[in-house]
C-alpha cells in the first residue's frame, strides 16, 4: 500500500513585519515566468519550492492556482469560465533577496510554499491573469460532524504533549495527538464538502479510520438532514469512531472570481 504523508499549509498571513515593509506595500516575486504547459510534457504535476526563494509550478490550471494561492478547496471557489479548469500553465518565480534572507523560503523542494510565497502568488495571478476575487459567506449544503448514538469511541491521546502525527493512504487516515477540528478538515477534503464540528469534543485523540475509498459518492448532501450521499465512509465513522456526518445547510466562506483573463506575455 502506497502511503503519502501530508502536511497542512497555513496561508493568508502576509509577513510585512519580517520584511520591514508597510501594510500598504505589495508583496510580489522579483521575477516570474508564466507559460502554457507544453502538451508533450511528461514531467511531474505539482508545486515545488527551491533555494533562493524559488517557486516552480507545473501543469496547474488557473482554478488550481487560485486554490493554492488562497488555500481554499475547489468546491468553495465560485464563478469563472471553463478554460480556467481545462487550460494548464507552468510557472517559474523567484522571490527578492530581502524575502530570501528573511528566512522564509525553503531549500527543501518537498516543503510547501510559505505564507509569504502564497501571498506573492496572489499578486502574480492579479498581474498576469488580471484576477479579481472577493470573499463572501453563502448558505450551502454542508456536513455537520456529531456524536453517533452511543457516543464517541475516540481514544484520548496517550501523549498529549507530544508532536502531532498523521498519515494518509488509500482509504485510511491514521492520526496521533490530533483534534476534532483537524479531523473535520480531513473529512472536508475527502468528501469535497465543508464539514462543521458540532461534536463539542475537546482535546486531542489517537485514532485510525479506514473505509472503502472506491465507494465514496460525491453527491451533494441535501439541506433537509436526509443526505443522499451514502458510502462506507459514513459507516466507518460511526462504527470505528462513534461519529456521524449529518447533512444540513450552513455558512460557507466562498471565494468568488470576479474577473480573469488568459495571461499576458512574459
Amino acid at each position: 500500500m502506497n502511503r503519502i504523508v501530508l502536511g497542512i499549509v497555513l496561508a493568508g498571513i502576509t509577513p510585512y513585519g519580517l520584511l520591514g515593509q508597510s501594510v500598504a506595500s505589495r508583496l510580489e516575486f522579483e521575477v516570474a515566468s508564466v507559460k502554457l504547459t507544453d502538451p508533450r510534457s511528461s514531467g511531474p504535476i505539482g508545486v515545488f519550492t527551491g533555494p533562493g526563494g524559488r517557486l516552480t509550478i507545473r501543469q496547474y490550471s488557473l482554478k488550481m492556482l487560485i486554490c493554492k494561492a488562497y488555500t481554499v478547496r475547489e468546491s468553495d471557489v465560485s464563478g469563472g469560465q471553463r478554460w480556467m479548469e481545462s487550460t494548464t500553465f507552468d510557472i517559474d518565480a523567484k522571490a527578492s533577496a530581502a524575502f530570501d534572507t528573511a528566512g522564509m523560503s525553503s531549500s527543501n523542494p518537498k516543503a510547501p510554499p510559505s505564507s509569504g510565497m502564497l501571498t506573492m502568488l496572489q499578486s502574480l495571478l492579479a498581474d498576469r491573469f488580471g484576477l479579481k476575487v472577493h470573499w463572501e459567506e453563502q448558505q450551502r449544503p454542508v456536513f455537520a460532524l456529531v456524536e453517533a448514538k452511543g457516543g464517541a469511541k475516540l481514544r484520548v491521546a496517550q501523549d498529549p504533549g507530544g508532536d502531532p502525527w498523521w498519515e494518509f493512504s488509500a482509504g485510511v487516515v491514521g492520526a496521533r495527538n490530533r483534534s476534532i477540528p483537524w479531523l473535520t478538515e480531513q473529512l472536508a477534503r475527502i468528501t469535497h464538502h465543508s464539514v462543521l464540528d458540532q461534536t463539542g469534543l475537546r482535546g486531542t485523540y489517537d485514532f485510525v479510520l479506514s473505509w472503502d475509498e472506491d465507494e465514496i459518492e460525491e453527491t451533494m448532501p441535501r439541506g433537509d438532514g436526509n443526505g443522499s450521499s451514502r458510502s462506507s465512509l459514513f459507516t466507518a465513522l460511526q462504527e470505528q469512531l462513534g461519529l456521524r456526518l449529518a447533512a444540513q445547510k450552513g455558512p460557507v466562506r466562498v471565494l468568488v472570481i470576479d474577473e480573469a483573463a488568459k495571461p499576458s506575455a512574459n
